[in-house]
């Protein structure tokens, strides 16, 4: 298994430990899933249900531009 090196400040590993230390494992696999859930190309469970959840009249649809006042193209 390849190996990385980190450099933290102190401030930052004792963040780190202390977190790994309320989920009981070492730093190595909190900062591994940490970086897994960071890069996942996942979206969350329910991620989908959350589509059309919010029911607010103040959400409007942007209104498009027609382009009719758009340069005239050269034809290639």
């Amino acid at each position: 298994m390849p190996q990385v090196s980190l450099y933290l400040n102190k401030k930052t590993y004792t963040k780190v430990r202390r977190a790994a230390e309320a989920e009981s494992i070492s730093l190595s696999k909190w900062v591994s899933k940490k970086l897994d859930q960071a890069i996942a190309a996942e979206w969350p469970d329910g991620f989908n249900e959350l589509f059309g959840c919010i029911r607010d009249d103040s959400f409007k649809v942007p209104r498009r531009e027609t382009f009719i006042l758009d340069a005239p193209r050269d034809s290639l």
